[in-house]
């Protein structure tokens, strides 16, 4: 053990690792939600939260909600640098065979 002044238990100086002051990676600040059931509401939605400076738009899974993934393709093709995504699957929601249908057919 090593106590504040870098010294360990015997009183002899341990070499201590320079403390970095910069951050890394800078924070980005991202919304939950927005108007999903609506194409047009979405895509105004999502230009308006990027120009407030936003970085990530998330969606969730809800048992009778909005399928997570089609609303999050039309928010992304409308902005610029928007990161999207959904929080939690429901991996059950979201069979591999049932993706070929109805949602895909939604967003092309």
């Amino acid at each position: 053990m090593v106590d504040r002044t870098g010294r360990n238990v015997a009183g002899m100086l341990v070499p201590m690792a320079p403390v970095s002051t910069s951050i890394s990676k800078p924070f980005r600040f991202a919304v939950q939600g927005g108007p999903f059931r609506d194409p047009d509401a979405l895509v105004a939605h999502a230009r308006h939260i990027e120009q407030m400076g936003y970085d990530e738009l998330y969606s969730s899974d809800q048992l009778g909600g909005v399928d997570p993934f089609a609303p999050l393709v039309v928010a992304a093709a409308a902005t610029l640098r928007l990161r999207v995504g959904p929080l939690v699957l429901n991996n059950e929601f979201h069979h591999s065979a049932l993706w070929r249908g109805p949602q895909r057919r939604s967003i092309t």
